[in-house]
C-alpha cells in the first residue's frame, strides 16, 4: 500500500494566482514577492507510487497534459510558506472510480485541496505571520479549512 501526494501545476499563466497576489498586496502584505497555486491530490492505494502517478496522469478530470505538470510532493502536509485549502467532508468518489478505471487497483482514499505557495521578495517561503494574514483571503472559514505549515 502506498500514499502519494502530487501537485498538479499549470504550465500556462495562472490568472487566479495573479488576482490573489494583487489582492494580498492591496491588503498591505508588502513582503509578498510571488504567489503560486496548484491542486494537491493525495491518493492511497494498493499499488506502487509509480502506478498511482501513472493513473493520475491518465485521469483527465485531474490531469490534462496540455496544460498541467505533475510534481511529486515529499509530504501530504503543507511545507514552509504553504497554505492548503480544503473543503471538509467533501468526498471524491467520482475521482476514486476514475482512478480505478485508469488501472489503479484498490484505491483506499482520495483527497484534494488547493495549495498556495507564498514567497517573499527574495524568493524564500513567507513567514507564518504572513501566511496567517493571507489565510482569510485564500480560504473562506465558513466552509473551508486552511492548513498552514
Amino acid at each position: 500500500m502506498s500514499l502519494v501526494a502530487v501537485a498538479i501545476e499549470l504550465k500556462i499563466p495562472d490568472n487566479t494566482a495573479f488576482t490573489a497576489y494583487d489582492a494580498l498586496l492591496s491588503m498591505g502584505l508588502d513582503e509578498l514577492g510571488d504567489i503560486k497555486r496548484s491542486d494537491v491530490w493525495i491518493v492511497e492505494a494498493d499499488a506502487l507510487p509509480a502506478e498511482i502517478t501513472h493513473a493520475i496522469r491518465r485521469t483527465e478530470l485531474i490531469f490534462n497534459p496540455n496544460k498541467h505538470m505533475l510534481r511529486m510532493l515529499n509530504s501530504d502536509r503543507p511545507a514552509s510558506g504553504e497554505i492548503w485549502v480544503a473543503v471538509p467532508g467533501r468526498t471524491y468518489e467520482r475521482e476514486r472510480r476514475l482512478l480505478e478505471q485508469a488501472g489503479l487497483r484498490a484505491v483506499r482514499s482520495v483527497e484534494a485541496c488547493t495549495r498556495w505557495l507564498l514567497l517573499d521578495k527574495r524568493g524564500a517561503p513567507c513567514s507564518r505571520a504572513v501566511l496567517e494574514r493571507a489565510r482569510d483571503l485564500l480560504a473562506n472559514p465558513a466552509y473551508q479549512d486552511a492548513l498552514i505549515a
